[in-house]
């Protein structure tokens, strides 16, 4: 996939990281596995890192993330689990970027901040849905209206051609005392809309959104959460992980470009991570690390998300071979490697259609 992979929630997922690497010899992949205990994987840390801290520096609490001041003092409303969607017709709202931090060599994290958010996920409650996403709408190059602009309208007052592009990002955290919005781009080159924003964006750009929409959050009632994914994923998955409590099984599988790309994750959860990388011999090796693993005990909550063929396969697997039922699982494509951004989001409907009938 060319530019960036798109979060969450049939999303490309602002993303965190943790589709990363490993390898298991008897699976042909490279995968160093290993069961984390709270103290391996990190006390829990309440949303990423600022750009001062960087990847794996102590955290501190911050505002807007379940058990923070903020969240508790924002509205004690609970939304229900299902899937909610950002689409063109909601109202727009508009950040103005105040931060931009290359994280890895091909993850950006850029913070939105300002005005424009006010009003922005005022349902979010303690307990948010943990891959909510947003609808940025990108303009063309040319285009005569901006930087801020309803994308309802302009969808209504000009030829496709000159409409924004429209691409979701999972939402890694957001502040809503401050005002801030944490944004994790995949970048792979700088062509397509996505791609180029994420490869130029700078202090000061707008980026004009709708949402959040949203559709999961480990279920409490789960025994083991099993969090599966590429680099799309990961905003999500790391959410997820921040969001279960001391006590809770979580296992994860993750793939990425090698040592490089890997971040550190952080949760409360007693949790088994392991990373696969991707190699020229092997491109895709994640569905062979969840076949590798041993079905858990108990009822399993699944969340895979990422490469569409990649997804499809481990999906048929967890039915078929693990017996979990449909509503036990989270799976969706974000990206498809044998295509663009656009000509996935023109067949991606029938493919989930396709998906969804398989056993």
């Amino acid at each position: 996939m060319i530019a960036l992979f798109s979060t969450t929630a049939g999303v490309c997922s602002l993303l965190i990281v943790a589709v990363l690497s490993s390898a298991h010899a008897g699976a042909g992949v490279h995968l160093a596995a290993r069961a984390c205990s709270r103290a391996q994987v990190g006390a829990h840390s309440p949303g990423p890192p600022s750009p001062a801290q960087g990847p794996g520096a102590p955290a501190r609490s911050r505002p807007g993330i379940p058990g923070t001041r903020a969240a508790r003092a924002s509205p004690l409303r609970w939304r229900r689990r299902g899937t909610v969607h950002a689409d063109d017709e909601e109202a727009a709202v508009h950040g103005v970027v105040t931060s931009v931090e290359r994280l890895t060599p091909s993850l950006v994290r850029v913070v939105l901040g300002g005005d424009g958010l006010s009003g922005f996920w005022p349902d979010a409650g303690e307990t948010p849905d943990t891959d909510a996403y947003v609808n940025l709408a990108l303009p063309p190059a040319g285009a005569d209206y901006g930087p801020v602009f309803d994308p309802a309208e302009v969808k209504e007052t000009h030829p496709r051609e000159l409409q924004p592009a429209r691409r979701r990002y999972t939402v890694r955290a957001w502040d809503p005392d401050a005002l801030l919005l944490t944004l994790d781009f995949v970048v792979h080159g700088d062509e397509g809309a996505a791609g180029a924003l994420a490869a130029s964006a700078r202090p000061g750009d707008v980026l004009v959104l709708t949402g959040p929409g949203s559709g999961y959050r480990p279920d409490p009632s789960a025994d083991v959460h099993l969090l599966v994914g590429d680099e799309s994923a990961v905003p999500a998955i790391a959410v997820a992980l921040e969001s279960l409590p001391a006590g809770a099984r979580a296992v994860v599988r993750l793939v990425c470009d090698g040592p490089d790309h890997e971040l550190a994750l952080v949760t409360r959860a007693d949790a088994d991570v392991a990373w696969v990388h991707r190699t020229p011999e092997d491109p895709t090796p994640l569905p062979a690390a969840v076949a590798a693993l041993a079905r858990p005990e108990g009822r399993v909550h699944a969340f895979v998300h990422g490469e569409a063929d990649e997804v499809r396969e481990i999906r048929r697997h967890l039915l078929g071979t693990w017996g979990l039922a449909r509503s036990d699982m989270s799976c969706s494509p974000y990206w498809r490697r044998t295509m663009t951004d656009e000509a996935w989001r023109a067949v991606k409907r029938e493919y989930v259609k396709a998906m969804d009938a398989d056993a």
